[in-house]
């Protein structure tokens, strides 16, 4: 167990030391309406409400409950120099937020006895 936490903290550290890489921006496939969803205006309006209560620029939602079609929405600007809208497939970058995840992941792993 030992040498599993050791193993994660080694990785999580060796990755934290790299120089960002460029990424070549993806196709991105075309922005999907869920204009039809039976509560698209519910979902959109807290989705808006999400975004102004933490005072962020744009926001992103995916809403997948069982017996209910999927839905995904975007409120606000996703470039506030440009003015661009925020879209349903609009790419981020992650950076480093994924060493946090993965490193919770193990440690919770390890917590349960996994």
């Amino acid at each position: 167990m030992k040498n599993l936490i050791l193993a994660a903290t080694l990785l999580l550290s060796a990755t934290a030391c790299e120089k960002d890489i460029f990424i070549p921006k993806p196709d991105v496939v075309d922005d999907v309406s869920y204009a039809e969803h039976p509560k698209h205006q519910e979902y959109l309006a807290q989705l808006e409400a999400y975004r102004k209560n933490t005072n962020s620029p744009g926001a992103i939602w995916l809403v997948y409950r069982q017996g209910e079609p999927l839905w995904a929405g975007a409120v606000g600007k996703s470039n506030l120099e440009h003015q661009t809208a925020m879209r349903t497939n609009t790419p981020f970058r992650v950076g480093s937020i994924t060493k946090t995840f993965v490193a919770t992941a193990v440690l919770k792993l390890v917590e349960q006895g996994g």
